[in-house]
């Protein structure tokens, strides 16, 4: 799974668009690289992991998506961030549809869960649009967030 570390720093140092990602603000160089790496090699152990969004039209890297594993659980988190430019313009949901129609198919998956910081209300609307429903406030990556589930849909015969 390649990832250009390069191709993501700026989306990293944004302070809007890391304004609910862990500690709430923006990462340096360094810290985008040890993620990256990070991501890299849970993909290799897990099979699963974070990819990046690239626009169809020119190739340029606008962010990322995918599932890792929610810490401290056995559970599959879906995981997503954008350039700010991006957003609002359908991007996330097209990529977070693929990847849990993927996680579902692909991986045999039962259940993918989301957990997003109550004041993201634009996550929320994302999360709410694919189908996912809220089910309690947990504790992840230091914080009280909202916990979202879809299950696996089931196939009519």
């Amino acid at each position: 799974m390649p990832f250009d570390v390069a191709a993501v720093e700026s989306m990293f140092a944004d302070p809007e668009v890391m304004r609910y990602i862990g500690v709430g603000g923006p990462w340096t160089p360094q810290r985008t690289r040890e993620v990256v790496d990070l991501m890299t090699e849970r993909y290799e152990r897990e099979g699963i992991g974070i990819w990046p969004v690239v626009l169809k039209e020119t190739s340029a890297v606008i962010g990322e998506c995918g599932l890792q594993t929610l810490p401290g659980s056995d559970e599959v988190e879906l995981a997503y961030l954008l350039e700010r430019a991006y957003w609002g313009k359908g991007y996330a949901f097209e990529a977070a549809s693929a990847v849990l129609d993927w996680g579902f198919k692909a991986r045999g998956l039962r259940r993918i869960v989301a957990v997003i910081n109550p004041a993201n209300e634009r996550s929320i609307a994302l999360i709410n649009r694919l189908g996912m429903r809220y089910e309690r406030v947990v504790r992840a990556y230091r914080h009280d967030l909202l916990k979202y589930a879809l299950d696996r849909p089931t196939t009519s015969s």
